[in-house]
């Protein structure tokens, strides 16, 4: 399963600097178009449909809007910057949910799971110090 995440995530990363160059606004809307077409596909094959309060409404087009931008701002610098590094940079997003979780959750982190985040960081640092080389 992690190949295949991280099968996807590459043709995502690659596809959206592709789209980039053409048609921003086209790419994006298509990205959010196939994410529908899962959704409505993936009720259809559990036989039932999403139950949504109209509260969450607001919560979910705010994440929707957070998406959106980010996947801009990751075309724009796709487009001006090494997709190299914008790539490997944009994988990141989990830090978010780490933190978070650290934050309002008040989770800790164990030996090795901060052992894995100071090597993720280090390379992080590694690549972008090297990438403009090569």
């Amino acid at each position: 399963m992690a190949l295949v995440a991280a099968a996807g995530f590459g043709t995502v990363a690659v596809l959206i600097a592709r789209g980039a160059r053409t048609s921003p606004l086209t790419t994006l809307l298509s990205m959010r178009a196939s994410v529908v077409g899962l959704l409505v596909v993936g009720a259809l094959v559990r036989g039932r449909r999403p139950v949504l309060a109209r509260a969450d409404l607001p919560v979910l087009a705010a994440l929707g809007a957070a998406d959106v931008l980010a996947n801009a701002a990751y075309a724009v610098a796709s487009r001006h910057g090494l997709l190299s590094v914008v790539a490997v940079l944009a994988s990141l997003y989990p830090a978010v949910t780490v933190v978070l979780a650290r934050w309002v959750h008040h989770e800790s982190s164990g030996r090795w799971q901060l052992a894995g985040i100071a090597t993720t960081l280090a390379g992080v640092v590694l690549i972008g110090a090297g990438g403009g080389t090569g």
